[in-house]
């Protein structure tokens, strides 16, 4: 048997789902497997604490603020575009079980 992957757009949704998944009978880590997007506190906390991925929330802060303050000093420089790396926190929820 394969399980189920879904991606969700945010924790909240993927709490959502699971919680609908559970109330249905289906097991989460077996039927599916789910993961979400920003690693909300409570993420670790739900009944099947829940894989996702967690942005790199200060350096984001601390480059927009380096990027304002330069355009505000380059008003006619060309927009930039950085890329940042997050990480992925795994957890049970995507951690297929035969349980």
């Amino acid at each position: 048997m394969w399980a189920n992957p879904i991606i969700c757009a945010n924790d909240s949704t993927a709490a959502i789902l699971m919680s609908s998944l559970i109330n249905l009978g289906l097991k989460v880590g077996y039927d599916f497997l789910i993961v979400g997007f920003d690693d909300m506190k409570y993420a670790k906390h739900l009944k099947v604490p829940l894989t996702t991925y967690r942005q790199p929330v200060e350096d984001i802060g601390k480059a927009s603020i380096n990027i304002m303050l330069n355009r505000l000093r380059n008003i006619d420089e060309a927009t930039i575009t950085i890329a940042l790396s997050g990480s992925l926190v795994i957890r049970e929820s995507s951690s297929f079980t035969l349980s």
